[in-house]
């Protein structure tokens, strides 16, 4: 049974990734527009009516904008750990969701036939997570926000069939950017987002591991760029003899819009 992700929208700006088996569809965040998502999902052939849950990774706004309303509108599930579901409430940016769509996580737990196992990440967020995503035998992990990869979240991401991973920003561009300084040292801390020299290192240790599909997410727009986060994961691929494109995928998801879609 083949699983498909896409990544819908990847950026400051907002993200959503869809997750598919033959018989379950979820999406992991929602932070666009309900109408957005709506459109992207249309792209690919996909629909809101198929959707059996939305799994948070954090409570900042471009990750949970759409949740509340989607939520009201398509009677969707909203599967988020303790500490997030407070961080969300207290914000009030949901506006009222059914009771019985607020799920509370404190370990592993399935939706249809997907299994998820929540991965503690590093963000200045109240808990955030990335997913491990199970179908039969294959394995997806997707990891957005965080400043850095322990070891412990790395072994997590070991051994999968397909990563959606931040490749966030290039270091030089932040740290000669016009940002404040304040602004840089949140982004460059281990509470920030994950550069494209650390999503390269990890990328080698995963394809060690047998991965072989890979889409870089959240790129800044002022700090990056679609060619530096593709030439920094396909170098690090071929100082394995890894072949970008042919021994390996490696995608970048675009801030707007489905990006490629990965099958496994």
């Amino acid at each position: 049974m083949p699983m498909f992700l896409c990544p819908l929208f990847s950026g400051s700006k907002g993200n959503s990734t869809f997750v598919a088996s033959d018989d379950t569809a979820i999406l992991v965040d929602a932070g666009v527009a309900r109408a957005n998502i709506d459109r992207a999902l249309g792209d690919i052939n996909a629909s809101l009516d198929i959707i059996k849950g939305i799994l948070v990774t954090h409570e900042h706004v471009d990750h949970i904008r759409a949740v509340g309303m989607l939520s009201r509108k398509n009677d969707i599930p909203i599967y988020a750990n303790e500490d997030t579901w407070k961080a969300m409430l207290t914000m009030n940016s949901l506006g009222s969701i059914p009771f019985k769509n607020r799920v509370r996580f404190d370990g592993d737990f399935y939706i249809g036939s997907l299994a998820i196992s929540p991965i503690k990440v590093s963000h200045d967020a109240a808990d955030p997570v990335g997913y491990s995503i199970f179908n039969e035998n294959k394995k997806a992990v997707v990891i957005s926000d965080t400043g850095y990869l322990s070891k412990t979240v790395l072994n997590r991401m070991l051994g999968a069939d397909a990563c959606l991973m931040e490749s966030n920003h290039d270091v030089h561009m932040v740290e000669n950017g016009p940002y404040p300084v304040r602004l840089k040292n949140r982004i460059l801390s281990k509470k920030g987002h994950l550069s494209n020299h650390d999503a390269a290192q990890a990328l080698m240790q995963i394809i060690n591991s047998g991965c072989k599909n890979f889409s870089l997410t959240h790129l800044s727009q002022d700090n990056n760029t679609p060619e530096a986060a593709y030439d920094s994961a396909s170098a690090a691929a071929l100082t394995l003899g890894a072949v970008a494109g042919k021994d390996v995928n490696i995608y970048v998801a675009p801030q707007f819009g489905p990006g490629d879609a990965i099958i496994i």
